[in-house]
């Protein structure tokens, strides 16, 4: 027998954001087996008066939703959108460039044409010139420290484009993390994302000098020892490398070796891990490890307001609030 949900928690969810936690920055709704409407979920964010960190483990956010979340877009700081798979492209694209002071984003797949502000079937004319038809929009986020993202559309695209999102990545100077990867349960590696070469534009990211973790998994790549060589020698901070370096075996072996031959390293499968005081330890050995932490989110000693919604077995939902006065946001 299916359960119902009572009509009248919307309502009460709301009454008590709007008027009972007005300083609540940071939002968790787990809609367990239910399915919430979109113009419920927007009721739940228009709530928020000062929402900075919002995470939606699954959930279809529709037009109303996302409408609702840009009003916050001045303050967001943290979003977890991993597994809301039906997230759009162009929305992600938009909170790119919409969010001054985002610190922390996790989200899904992010097309290249919407980076590129050109069409999905566009297809560049020789005569003309790669750059005739690329109309990037820059991102705002120049104070991101993690970005996960899956990057897509990009096979047998010409490297200018591949450039050109290198150059947006290039930007981010405060990256610590840049995951552009699949998740481990991928049982197939895609051949449609970035391309990790110097002569598609890896060195536009030269100035990601405090990135420590670059994790690309699941994404065929066909690097040189050029390329790893770069990557040890550009970025000082970098600890961890998660992906295969090349398709093929022979080719991937001796890209090993490079790292291999670093005395920071701790090498795995698909992954490496640069040790900083240089004790070798085993990590593990499956591929499903893969490097891709869990989609935890912030906890409730990182914030500065939380609010939990979680149905029970009810039918109705736990409502969890704390609330502190949070210092330093943005009025």
């Amino acid at each position: 027998m299916a359960r119902k949900r009572d009509r009248r928690l919307i309502p009460k969810i709301c009454e008590v954001l709007s008027t009972g936690c007005r300083l609540v920055n940071n939002l968790t709704i787990d809609t367990c087996d239910f399915s919430v409407p979109d113009h419920e979920l927007a009721q739940i964010l228009e709530s928020c008066h000062s929402l900075a960190q919002f995470k939606m483990p699954s959930s279809t956010l529709g037009i109303l939703t996302v409408r609702a979340l840009h009003r916050n877009y001045g303050g967001l700081t943290q979003l977890n959108l991993r597994t809301s798979y039906q997230v759009s492209s162009n929305t992600i694209h938009e909170i790119l460039t919409s969010c001054p002071r985002m610190i922390k984003l996790k989200a899904g797949y992010l097309s290249a044409h919407h980076i590129l502000g050109t069409t999905k079937e566009a297809k560049i004319e020789e005569q003309d010139g790669p750059q005739s038809i690329l109309c990037p929009i820059d991102w705002v986020c120049l104070e991101i420290q993690e970005l996960s993202v899956v990057i897509q559309g990009l096979e047998d695209k010409p490297a200018e484009w591949h450039q050109q999102i290198f150059r947006q990545l290039g930007r981010l100077e405060e990256l610590e993390t840049l995951d552009i990867g699949g998740c481990s349960g991928w049982s197939i590696q895609r051949k449609d994302g970035l391309d990790l070469r110097l002569k598609t534009g890896l060195d536009k990211l030269v100035n990601l000098k405090k990135l420590k973790q670059l994790r690309f998994n699941r994404l065929d790549q066909e690097m040189g020892k050029q390329d790893v060589h770069w990557m040890l020698q550009s970025w000082p901070s970098l600890e961890e490398i998660s992906g295969r370096l090349h398709f093929t075996y022979k080719f991937r072996k001796k890209l090993e070796k490079i790292i291999d031959d670093d005395e920071r390293i701790i090498r795995n499968d698909c992954y490496y891990y640069f040790d900083e005081t240089g004790i070798m330890t085993d990590s593990g050995e499956s591929d499903e490890e893969d490097g891709v932490a869990g989609d935890e989110g912030p906890t409730i000693e990182e914030t500065a307001g939380v609010v939990e919604l979680t149905s029970n077995e009810t039918g109705k939902a736990d409502i969890q609030v704390e609330q502190e006065i949070q210092t330093g946001y943005p009025t």
